[in-house]
Parts: C-alpha cells; structure tokens; sequence
C-alpha cells in the first residue's frame, strides 16, 4: 500500500513497448524510463501505452500505489515487438 514496485525489460533500438492494464482499479500509476533516465512515460499518461524504443538498453517500468490505505491489485501486461 502506497508503495511501488519496479519491472526491467530490456529492447534493442527501433523495439515498439507497449503497456496495459488487464485488471486493475483507479489508484495506480505507471511510469517508464530509458536507459539513458530520460522519462519515456510520466505517471500522468493514460494506458494503454505504445511508444517505439529510442535506444538500446534495459527500461524501468515502475507501478506505483496512488492510495496509501490499501493494496491494490493489478496486472499488467507489457509487451515488446520483435527485433528488427
């Protein structure tokens, strides 16, 4: 409750990420940042998310817990293309 928890994926350049939800509830947000630190997708954006890959290297997926009462449950399902 009120944490997050981080996912690491790695892509080769030209990869297209793409993030969901398959369950979930109101109270989470999702961030996603390159292996440069750029941020590639703020907390605010809505998902479903897409977003071709600028660089090789290892992006941090972070869910975090907008609600500090509760756990909440989810599943997100993460997707990558194949290399080209």
């Amino acid at each position: 409750a009120g944490g997050s928890i981080r996912y690491s994926i790695n892509t080769t350049e030209g990869q297209q990420l793409s993030l969901s939800f398959l369950v979930t509830t109101n109270q989470l947000a999702v961030s996603v940042t390159g292996p440069d630190g750029a941020l590639l997708k703020t907390p605010e954006e809505p998902l479903p998310w897409s977003e071709t890959v600028p660089s090789p290297g290892d992006y941090l997926i972070e869910v975090v817990s907008m609600d500090s009462a509760a756990a909440q449950p989810y599943v997100l399902e993460l997707r990558r293309s194949p290399p080209n």
